[in-house]
């Protein structure tokens, strides 16, 4: 999986940053650097579609040509505080730009109510018309860090599309949870709520949704106030 992968990438990269701060043993430092560059050289060969351009969901299975939500969640997190890139920086913008108008999933009255897990040409359906459990769900703390990821690329990229997108995202989902009351959302957000319908949901309360914050900080940073 992309997603675990790329997470790999981001311990590597904490870890030199943090050996390099605390004047760990040269050597060791010097032999994760190495692991790393390896290591994105292999991310970059066996996620990149080159020719639906977006990383691949995972490199072998049903799912090997979908997208995920979750792609730069690590990446926004190294981003976030100030560590090198993780995937190629081009490449981040090019799948954002491409494909961010395909990340929308609808109730039955039309609102915009989040972003499925995985998205795929031609559908999520296997060849016998099942749909595999989670995979089509609207995961609500992975729609808040990816809608977190888009505002802060838009500015980085000048895309304002992107901003905007983000924003929609962002706010299909919060009206799900605090401006439905018949969902019965407000103050236990979930997991996550099956596609087309938040009333249909798995584990209210969890703590995930949080990353609601992770949007608010990347449209207004908190500034420190003097005492």
């Amino acid at each position: 999986m992309s997603f675990n992968s790329e997470l790999y990438l981001l311990a590597l990269t904490i870890a030199i940053a943090t050996g390099q701060q605390l004047h760990t043993d040269h050597s060791y430092v010097t032999g994760l650097q190495a692991d790393l560059v390896a290591a994105k050289a292999e991310f970059e060969s066996r996620f990149w579609d080159p020719v639906a351009q977006h990383y691949r969901f995972s490199t072998v299975g049903p799912y090997s040509t979908a997208m995920t939500i979750a792609a730069f969640y690590a990446q926004h997190l190294a981003e976030s505080v100030g560590l090198p890139h993780l995937v190629d920086p081009k490449r981040h913008k090019t799948e954002l730009i491409t494909h961010y108008p395909e990340y929308r999933s609808h109730n039955a009255a039309g609102e915009v109510i989040g972003a499925p897990l995985l998205v795929r040409p031609g559908g999520l359906e296997n060849p016998d018309g099942t749909i595999p459990f989670e995979v089509d769900w609207v995961m609500v703390g992975d729609n808040f860090a990816a809608a977190a990821d888009y505002f802060d690329s838009g500015q980085r990229f000048h895309a304002p599309q992107l901003n905007s997108f983000a924003v929609e995202l962002a706010e299909g989902v919060a009206t799900q949870i605090w401006l439905k009351p018949e969902n019965g959302l407000a103050f236990a957000a979930p997991w996550a709520w099956y596609p087309h319908d938040a009333r249909k949901y798995i584990y209210p309360g969890y703590s995930q949704p949080l990353a609601v914050w992770d949007l608010l900080n990347a449209i207004k940073p908190p500034r420190a106030v003097d005492a």
